[in-house]
């Protein structure tokens, strides 16, 4: 009998969580983390601050943009953006939407964006739609975008806004 109880106490202290360790979160909680990702995605879209935009993404990132362009590194994802949203985005906003996730690992994550970006001006002409497949990565507790490949469904094609837009 005391081996017994021996046995159930020295079991039973391996199953207690060590002080100062989170629990592992749940692919609803993650879910809800890359939720925030996108969400902060659009607001630093609409705000036309690169800079948080591309906080977003991995130090190695891929970014292929509507036109095809590769952008790669977060670097040149906040250049590139940066000189748009000076320009010829400087009134657009868009809305996103996730069509799907999925987790490929406990640490990777691919899903489906459905984008909206239109102009403040109203010009329903402007008017563009976007399908982008977006994967992401945990990296040190923080979800980001590693790669994020947007694809045109609707709209003016890329070269074709005022002064190049792409």
């Amino acid at each position: 009998m005391r081996v017994l109880v021996l046995i159930c106490f020295s079991v039973s202290l391996f199953s207690v969580p060590v002080a100062g360790t989170a629990p592992e979160r749940s692919d609803k909680e993650d879910a809800r983390a890359i939720q925030k990702v996108l969400a902060d995605f659009t607001s630093a879209w609409n705000r036309h601050d690169m800079r948080a935009f591309s906080e977003l993404f991995t130090d190695d990132a891929d970014f292929v943009v509507i036109s095809g362009k590769h952008l790669k590194g977060r670097t040149e994802i906040f250049t590139y953006h940066d000189e748009l949203h000076k320009g010829v985005f400087k009134d657009r906003q868009q809305s996103s939407k996730w069509n799907d996730l999925r987790f490929i690992r406990p640490d990777v994550a691919i899903g489906h964006v459905a984008f909206q970006a239109t102009s403040t001006s109203g010009d329903e002409r402007l008017k563009r739609t976007a399908l982008a497949t977006v994967v992401l990565s945990k990296k040190r507790g923080r979800w980001l975008i590693t790669a994020l490949q947007n694809t045109l469904l609707s709209g003016p094609p890329p070269g074709t806004l005022p002064t190049g837009a792409k």
